[in-house]
């Protein structure tokens, strides 16, 4: 089987628990190298689409364009960049129909249980908060299925003048921790109120404006988030019950 579009969302590095540097630079560039230099040379696929991540502008958080220096500050941050000049490279260069698309805080079914959302949604069944961070810390959570169209959109509206691009994947909505909480709180009736921890922060946490810009992804690749935060934490409540 000869796949004619290949989405790449292999990645190491993303979460905490995940801090080998070898293996970050082993998954998230150098086999990224190898598997298109194996896919040119078998000619598979037409299309690549690979996972990004906001992470690649490290310290810019308030809504930077594409074309922003990547200051990264952190390994996984760097190596998600490096992977972002390889596309550019093997697009613009070698004439290869590629994007890379830089995604933010993706939630939704499947997510992994560790993570922010799964732990609000599962805590909340329990009438419950799990541990917070500090209040201010602010996300743009997009949901999966919206990120699942933006794939699409990519494969099948790249042309050639944005082969080897980046495009950025959010809502464009900073929502603070404070906020996701008291949403919470309303949507699933939490009779107690959120506490949120004064420990230090960790090095990828921002305060105020941590947003998406997504106008030349929604110009040139006809996609924009479709799904609010409280209906997309519904959708993910109704899910974790199936799973229960």
């Amino acid at each position: 089987m000869k796949p004619a579009t290949v989405f790449d969302l292999v990645t190491y590095g993303a979460y905490s628990s995940e801090t080998d540097t070898e293996r970050i630079y082993e998954t998230n560039v150098i086999f990224k190298t190898r598997f298109m230099e194996l896919m040119s040379k078998l000619k598979t696929a037409q299309c690549y689409i690979h996972a990004g991540s906001s992470s690649e502008y490290g310290e810019q958080a308030n809504a930077p364009t594409e074309d922003a220096p990547l200051l990264a500050n952190s390994h996984y941050a760097v190596s998600k960049a490096a992977t972002s000049a390889l596309i550019h490279y093997w697009g613009r260069h070698r004439g290869v129909r590629c994007a890379n698309l830089r995604l933010y805080s993706v939630y939704g079914p499947m997510e992994d249980p560790s993570r922010l959302i799964p732990k609000l949604v599962s805590s909340a069944l329990a009438g419950m908060y799990p541990p917070l961070v500090d209040k201010n810390i602010s996300r743009d959570f997009v949901y999966v299925d919206d990120v699942c169209d933006a794939f699409v959109k990519a494969a099948v509206n790249l042309t050639p003048n944005f082969y080897g691009h980046s495009f950025n994947v959010g809502t464009g909505t900073s929502t603070p921790i404070e906020n996701l909480a008291l949403i919470a709180k309303s949507l699933f009736n939490i009779p107690v109120d959120p506490t949120f921890s004064t420990m230090e922060n960790r090095h990828w946490d921002f305060h105020g404006e941590w947003r998406a810009n997504t106008n030349k992804t929604r110009r040139y690749l006809d996609w924009v988030a479709k799904t609010p935060i409280y209906e997309g934490l519904e959708r993910t409540r109704q899910w974790t019950q199936q799973m229960i």
